[in-house]
């Protein structure tokens, strides 16, 4: 298979997506509509994805990823650019291309934070249903602490947030943090798949944390019953430790870590455990 990048914008550059929201489901629509992805970031008013598949079926992806996100899209979008990366060198220089766009184009958020990018999945602070993004695999001598490097945090792999810090900082931003980490829409309404398996990181990670049920039960708008219940669901590791990392790298970024725009907000005293 080759690799190609594709860069799709709008016309006349303006918005693409608008919201946490849709940049959340625009890539969920992503993972769908391009399985065999290796990068990609979605930015104001364009977006650029690499991925893998065969001459053959290049356009049938191509034309695909278009339709669906036209359909998300605020205002119309214009025809794609494609073309194939021949090199490991340029593979090379696109992660770096990629997973700092929002420095490249002067967005006021922190790259590391930024939702349509796709470092946080590179780094295992989300998880998104079929994204599998095996660009490690493609470039051997790349890891996550390299990607973390690159939007200037410091050099290594980020930490699971132990339970002390999960109490430090309450429900109602963990709950915020598991619907991150797990692509779902931040108001955490609905019986969508990602909204319920968020409600269930947060109860689990909290009765681990020791936080009462009726804390979980205030944050998340349910009854105490229900929180209980989503408590003893059965949650994938993965998810629990997605959300951890989550946690990690907000912290860190609050604390001004690498190119944060946003003051220094301590929490004294808390260390963080290796994962």
């Amino acid at each position: 298979m080759k690799i190609w990048h594709l860069t799709l914008a709008t016309e006349g550059r303006l918005p693409l997506i608008e919201g946490e929201a849709a940049y959340r489901a625009a890539v969920m629509t992503l993972a769908r509509t391009l399985g065999p992805l290796l990068l990609f970031c979605i930015v104001d008013e364009h977006l650029h994805t690499v991925f893998r598949c065969s001459e053959q079926r290049r356009p049938k992806l191509r034309s695909g990823v278009t339709r669906a996100v036209q359909a998300l899209a605020i205002n119309p979008v214009a025809s794609s650019f494609i073309r194939r990366v021949e090199r490991r060198s340029h593979l090379d220089w696109l992660v770096r291309y990629v997973v700092t766009q929002v420095q490249h184009h002067n967005l006021s958020h922190h790259p590391a934070l930024w939702t349509g990018s796709c470092f946080l999945d590179l780094i295992g602070a989300r998880v998104v249903e079929g994204l599998v993004l095996p660009i490690f695999s493609c470039l051997p001598r790349l890891g996550p602490e390299d990607v973390c490097a690159m939007v200037g945090l410091p050099r290594r792999k980020l930490d699971l947030a132990p339970n002390q810090v999960i109490r430090e900082v309450g429900v109602a931003r963990l709950a915020q943090a598991a619907a991150a980490a797990r692509c779902a829409d931040p108001a955490l309404v609905g019986k969508h798949a990602e909204v319920v398996s968020a409600r269930q990181i947060t109860a689990q990670l909290a009765r681990a944390a020791g936080i009462a049920s009726t804390e979980v039960s205030w944050a998340l708008g349910v009854s105490a019953r229900s929180a209980r219940r989503l408590a003893a669901a059965r949650c994938d590791d993965r998810l629990l430790a997605a959300t951890r990392r989550r946690l990690t790298l907000e912290l860190m970024v609050s604390d001004g870590q690498g190119t944060s725009r946003r003051p220094s907000q301590r929490i004294a005293g808390v260390r963080v455990a290796k994962s």
